[in-house]
């Protein structure tokens, strides 16, 4: 048994991912390098926040907290 003090995990997360593009190119060996991932570990879907931009979510998965708090809403800052 490992020690869980060892244990590492790896997150990967995908931008714009979606399971049922993936999916299928997985079943037809077109990801082997991911599947071997996924056959060793865990995957699934998260839930999102809308809006759905991607700086404010990555930000938000990063830091833990919404974009009230971390301040980034979108691509662009807005003018002052």
């Amino acid at each position: 048994m490992l020690n869980p003090s060892a244990a590492r995990v790896l997150l990967i997360g995908w931008d714009a991912a979606d399971w049922r593009l993936i999916r299928p190119l997985l079943d037809q060996g077109q990801m082997p390098h991911l599947r071997q991932l996924m056959q060793r570990g865990v995957s699934g879907s998260i839930s999102t926040l809308f809006p759905a931009y991607s700086p404010m979510l990555w930000t938000s998965i990063a830091t833990g907290k919404r974009a009230y708090k971390h301040g980034i809403f979108g691509f662009t800052e807005p003018a002052a």
